[in-house]
């Protein structure tokens, strides 16, 4: 009986796994009064998301002001589904553009080498990286007395946050923002507050999206006896210590020092563009050993990090930077219209964003006087968009591109926005 029962557990998960793993297959519609490219784009996109609620879907609302006037919508969401997408069908239908798209479902990968790796359906090229550019600003600190010997330690963790981005070279040009807290001040702790500071940063920055956050904790939480030798007997440490002959030459003693310390990190991903948050995600690790010698040394140093304690927050950083990466891989590539002249359309990306000559973009332009806020948490969601139609490249140098546009309905201005659109 039992191996029945172990038999039929094991059939049931081949079936459910063969059913998570199967292709999903939807239809998608877009007017064409931003032209065919970008109606094509619009309606893969709209086939995604019914392929995404057809497998859950949530509620949400969110109200949004126009002209001083305070209105609240009410939609339906769902997690995005990643994975390759085919386009089986499309067709223009009088002022609508049809598909019929097959998706087929990413299977998660947890560790290893694939580990934050943007999935086959994020629309990268293949063989070639769109480079995103991230800002990392100041991570505040809970309790600065707890880490007074880890100096500068906000600026000093975003600058190595910076730099973790940096390595990462073919998904992230990185920028270090440490000197710049992106909440009012100190005291609030509220990281979607900070919606207006960080398009500010985004904007001097150029950056695509802003990483923070906020140090919860650098406290001992451990204290022990331990033996010494050749130190001072007069000093304020708890313990006990001999004052007879040569005292003052060998100074032993038993002292009470810290053996075990934690880490505890929240992080926050902006968009950059709209200032809404994405993501915000604690971390925590625990290091035991010699964790607070009389001498720290500098946060973020080589010598830091063959520490007890550094050696635990650098494994725990490169979570946080595998955490990032995995959040950012499936959001689009975006630049910024510098100017048009002559009916040609200068973008702020180029070459080392990994773009190339005839690649294809979408135009949007946003409406930052409708910025959709959460009603409950008065959290800033984004910042609506019109679909204006879409660019080819036909120049790219290294830092900038030159694009012709198609099917525009209003004419393209400086600060236009511009995402990539994958072939498929």
């Amino acid at each position: 009986m039992r191996l029945n029962k172990l038999s039929a557990a094991l059939v049931a998960a081949l079936f459910l796994s063969a059913a998570e793993a199967a292709p999903i297959e939807a239809n998608g519609s877009a007017p064409l009064d931003a032209g065919v490219t970008a109606a094509r784009e619009m309606a893969i996109q709209d086939a995604l998301r019914q392929a995404a609620l057809s497998q859950g879907a949530q509620v949400n609302s969110a109200q949004y002001m126009n002209s001083g006037v305070v209105s609240e919508s009410t939609s339906l969401s769902a997690a995005p589904i990643s994975g390759k997408v085919k386009v089986l069908d499309e067709h223009a239908d009088g002022d609508l553009y049809q598909v019929r798209v097959q998706i087929d479902p990413d299977q998660p990968v947890q560790s290893g080498p694939s580990a934050g790796r943007a999935p086959a359906g994020c629309g990268v090229p293949d063989g070639r990286a769109l480079r995103r550019r991230v800002a990392a600003a100041y991570f505040y600190v809970d309790h600065p007395a707890d880490a007074n010997d880890l100096d500068a330690l906000g600026v000093r963790l975003a600058h190595d946050m910076a730099r973790r981005l940096a390595l990462r070279s073919n998904e992230f040009a990185a920028r270090d923002a440490g000197n710049i807290g992106l909440l009012p001040n100190d005291r609030l702790t509220e990281p979607a507050l900070a919606a207006g500071t960080v398009r500010q940063l985004a904007g001097s920055t150029n950056a695509q999206f802003v990483v923070a956050g906020r140090v919860l904790s650098t406290s001992v939480t451990k204290r022990a006896l331990r033996p010494t030798l050749f130190g001072s007997t007069v000093t304020s440490q708890q313990g006990a210590y001999y004052s007879g002959p040569l005292s003052a030459l060998l100074g032993p003693g038993v002292i009470y020092r810290p053996v075990a310390r934690e880490f505890q990190l929240e992080l926050w991903i902006y968009d950059g563009l709209t200032g809404s948050l994405l993501r915000t995600q604690q971390f925590s690790t625990s290091a035991t050993g010699y964790i607070q010698p009389k001498v720290q040394p500098v946060f973020g140093s080589e010598a830091f990090w063959q520490t007890d304690y550094g050696e635990e927050i650098n494994t725990l950083l490169d979570q946080v930077t595998e955490d990032v990466t995995a959040t950012l891989s499936c959001i689009p590539f975006t630049a910024r219209v510098l100017r048009v002249a002559d009916g040609q359309v200068y973008l702020d990306a180029g070459g080392l964003d990994g773009l190339q000559v005839g690649d294809k973009m979408l135009v949007y332009r946003q409406r930052l006087s409708n910025t959709l806020v959460d009603p409950l948490s008065g959290q800033e969601l984004g910042v609506p968009e019109t679909l204006l139609g879409d660019v080819s490249l036909i120049q790219v140098q290294p830092n900038l591109s030159v694009a012709l546009a198609h099917g525009v309905k209003s004419s393209v201005q400086a600060g236009d926005l511009l995402r990539f659109i994958p072939k498929r």
